[in-house]
């Protein structure tokens, strides 16, 4: 039973940490671009630990499936369609390069080799134009600049990483069960 419980909190740990690699990404771009953030959490749902350091709020959320970055509106309305674009798409890029690198240095079935799946299927999931994923941001960042709306990005967030995160959390444990000796 120990084990099952271990299983589980490391499996949840690797999970958010890939998202908060994620979302470094996202952060990273805006910054390069003179964003700023104001609230970065882990998880979603109720607020467990909150503080504020580095100039922003951090949130450690009841479930741990997933990150977020919040920036401000009002700088993204002043950046050109391709900077928000790239705002969107750094996450992607570094789970997308991460887990390729990963991949290729360790067997797919390694906890290290998972990890890499794990990051390139966030990445990957995250392309997907389908609300509220990254690629959804895009999709109205170009739709906005081709039609003359423009608003600013609203919240960049890992749900495609919530998603992804509570699939892979069931996928293993049925394999866990499955090959349970």
């Amino acid at each position: 039973m120990i084990a099952w419980i271990l299983t589980i909190a490391i499996f949840l740990l690797i999970v958010v940490g890939i998202c908060a690699v994620h979302e470094a990404g996202h952060a990273l771009v805006a910054y390069q671009r003179g964003i700023r953030l104001y609230e970065c959490g882990f998880g979603f749902g109720k607020s467990l630990v909150s503080f504020k350091r580095l100039g922003f709020a951090w949130h450690w959320r009841l479930w741990p499936l997933g990150a977020y970055i919040a920036l401000k509106d009002e700088d993204l309305y002043k950046l050109t369609p391709r900077s928000q674009i790239a705002i969107a798409l750094g996450g992607v890029a570094v789970n997308i390069v991460i887990g390729i690198v990963l991949l290729l240095l360790f067997p797919m079935m390694s906890v290290i080799g998972l990890v890499g799946l794990l990051s390139l299927c966030l990445g990957i999931g995250n392309i997907l134009p389908i609300y509220p994923m990254d690629g959804w941001l895009v999709l109205i960042v170009i739709l906005r600049n081709r039609f003359n709306h423009n608003q600013p990005l609203r919240r960049l967030e890992t749900t495609g990483g919530k998603i992804v995160g509570g699939v892979a959390l069931a996928a293993w444990i049925v394999f866990t069960i499955a090959t349970w000796q």
